[in-house]
């Protein structure tokens, strides 16, 4: 019996492919199927899938015309037949206890849904610690949950993570779910679709334990040009619109989602828009009006908003 099927998505990848391979072969859990959806790959991506295949009968590769993250994800649910399904990016690498510890939370919960923090490994590591209590959440709890999952307001944070690759998802519910999300949105897809499955699911659980490395590249999405971002992300906002007259979607969570909308605009703006200065945003001094003329002043640090006071 299939405990988990571990969905992984590929494109161009094949300097980081390997090492996200073994970690995953590598589980403690062995009841696992790996379905790596090669998504026209124009590398050695493809020929690097298959000769794991042929060494592990666990991993089956699906080829498929380049469409997208989303429609990666959709090919691989498609073909999977685990209890509970995960997500790995082809360039990232999980610890070796990561879906045994998932899977010992959702049978112990009797969870739709298990949730866990992400390590960021850039320059150092660092944990991304959701800004929910870790706990079990079902009934009026679950209410709470939705409540705090796109932003926790009081904490200026980002409430619970929208990746999917920190979570376990009920097979049988992600499949009524991931098939809503628009192939087109290719920004914040993951924060939509784990929305969506956190308005249907009836119990989840919520770990604050890191076993999921997020490997930050340079060339990684909010490094690159985007001429496209504004419409990218009308069509995020479009899709939050469909959701607000869903039974479970409150007033507070539609705030969250218009502000979370904001943000990602004001963020985008700023670094993909292609513009020649990446910090346009006119900064109003009003702290100027409280210092004695003719006063010192040091800015501390040199980077494009500090560049942005002095030239004010």
């Amino acid at each position: 019996m299939v405990k988990v099927s571990v969905i992984v998505p590929v494109y161009n990848t094949e300097r980081f492919l390997e090492k996200c391979l073994e970690s995953i072969l590598s589980q403690t859990l062995q009841e696992i199927e790996v379905i790596c959806v090669d998504d026209g790959s124009t590398d050695k991506s493809g020929e690097l899938l298959e000769a794991y295949s042929k060494k592990d009968p666990r991993i089956f590769v699906l080829h498929k015309g380049n469409g997208g993250l989303v429609s990666s994800r959709k090919a691989g649910l498609a073909k999977a037949s685990g209890e509970y399904v995960g997500f790995v990016d082809s360039d990232d690498w999980i610890e070796p206890r990561f879906y045994g510890r998932l899977y010992q939370a959702a049978i112990t919960g009797k969870a739709d849904l298990v949730s866990t923090d992400l390590i960021h490994e850039g320059a150092y590591s660092s944990v991304s610690a959701d800004a929910v209590e870790a706990g079990v959440y079902q009934a009026e709890r679950m209410d709470l949950l939705r409540d705090h999952a796109i932003l926790e307001l009081q904490k200026h944070d980002k409430g619970l993570s929208g990746s999917l690759c920190t979570k376990l998802f009920r097979r049988k519910l992600l499949g009524r779910i991931l098939p809503q999300i628009p192939d087109g949105i290719t920004v914040s897809e993951d924060k939509i679709t784990s929305l969506t499955y956190l308005l249907e699911c009836d119990t989840a659980v919520i770990l604050h334990e890191a076993y999921y490395h997020y490997v930050l590249h340079p060339a990684s999405m909010f490094h690159k040009e985007n001429t496209d971002y504004l419409l990218n992300m009308h069509r995020v906002y479009q899709y939050f619109r469909t959701l607000y007259t869903h039974p479970h979607f409150t007033d507070a969570m539609r705030l969250q989602a218009e502000l979370y909308v904001v943000q990602f605009l004001i963020k985008g703006i700023n670094s993909q828009m292609g513009f020649s200065f990446r910090n346009l945003f006119w900064i109003d001094p009003y702290w100027l009006k409280e210092l004695p003329e003719g006063s010192r002043i040091l800015l501390y640090g040199a980077g494009e908003l500090g560049e942005t006071y002095l030239r004010q």
